[in-house]
């Protein structure tokens, strides 16, 4: 869905524009990509939507496949990276090269770890520099003015006015009205959920995004379409969490069906570490018994305890499947954390 998107897109340039998109995007976003729709009728939300699509391709149809697979799927990847490009949108170029270095890295040797962190400290930085409105990526920049006025104001709401409880589900625009005399939009989803949910809405988000990490970390995959997927969920959800910062989606569905698809991941490795488990413990008495047969020990009594022994192993496999104090003290932290970078955003000059 997400090629299909970049397609529709760029066809515009090509003068096949069934939405109208070309209109916008050469006259009042000028030059910028849009795709004429309800969520993607700006650059920076076309942009950070297909993104994931470029690591996405590579899990799906290149790493692991056979090469008359993988020769072909070199050229999807220029549909997202394409469209990302004509976007211009700063935000989507730093959230789509922190996910492809993150998604590159993934499970990697420390070595070549190190290598690529340090390609990317140099030459990468320089790289992304060259992007098209790169270089306007400072705080006199009216979009970055923006970006500031409204984290200062959301920060003012949930470190003073309202810390705990918020404003109010989509009361921000109203309440900066009022006070400042003017509105404009959050700019950020953790900005949006602070300022309107307060810490304690923080909290539950922010909890739920670790939450989604925490079950695919400790997931135990025993297939290469398990680890594929596995793969496809992580990318999905750091892209998720980085574009979070700069772009409004708070409470779109993808936060949902990310958190809907982790769970449904944990739920089948969980039944899968069940299987495993039970088989075990199968093998286990199926040796006792053979053992106690070959020695004469064995007794009827026994061998009609076998049943309710598997039964009593099955709700004994060692997997996390709830939630603890530690878990919550996390999300905790991670709600403080947040506040210390929000503040650091507002008063770092650059």
């Amino acid at each position: 869905m997400l090629l299909f998107t970049c397609a529709v897109a760029l066809m515009q340039l090509v003068g096949i524009d069934p939405m109208g998109s070309y209109d916008v995007t050469s006259g009042y976003m000028k030059g910028r990509m849009i795709l004429n729709n309800s969520i993607l009728n700006n650059p920076n939300a076309l942009g950070h939507t297909v993104v994931p699509a470029i690591p996405l391709v590579y899990y799906l149809c290149i790493w692991k496949r056979p090469v008359f697979v993988k020769i072909p799927s070199f050229f999807l990847i220029l549909l997202p990276a394409f469209t990302v490009f004509n976007t211009q949108s700063k935000g989507s170029y730093l959230a789509g090269s922190f996910t492809l270095l993150v998604g590159g890295l993934y499970k990697r040797h420390w070595v070549l770890q190190l290598a690529v962190l340090f390609f990317v400290s140099g030459a990468g930085i320089f790289l992304i520099k060259k992007l098209p409105r790169m270089d306007e990526f400072d705080k006199d920049e009216g979009g970055i003015q923006g970006r500031e006025t409204a984290f200062a104001f959301g920060y003012y709401l949930v470190t003073e006015r309202n810390p705990y409880k918020g404003v109010g589900y989509k009361n921000y625009y109203d309440v900066m009205n009022e006070e400042l005399g003017f509105g404009i939009a959050t700019h950020g989803s953790y900005n949006e959920v602070g300022s309107t949910l307060g810490q304690i809405g923080m909290c539950i988000y922010f909890g739920i995004l670790y939450l989604n990490v925490r079950v695919l970390l400790i997931a135990k995959v025993s297939t290469v379409q398990q680890e594929r997927i596995l793969r496809l969920l992580v990318i999905l959800i750091l892209s998720f969490c980085v574009s979070a910062c700069v772009i409004d989606w708070a409470f779109n569905a993808t936060f949902f069906y990310l958190a809907a698809a982790s769970s449904v991941f944990h739920r089948l490795m969980y039944q899968q570490q069940v299987e495993i488990a039970v088989e075990a413990h199968e093998d286990k008495l199926r040796i006792e018994h053979e053992h106690r047969v070959s020695t004469a020990s064995y007794n009827v009594h026994e061998g009609a305890n076998l049943e309710s022994d598997q039964e009593e192993t099955e709700v004994r496999v060692r997997y996390w499947n709830k939630i603890r104090w530690y878990d919550c003290l996390i999300a905790f932290l991670l709600v403080k954390i947040s506040l210390r970078l929000w503040e650091f955003a507002i008063e770092i000059d650059f």
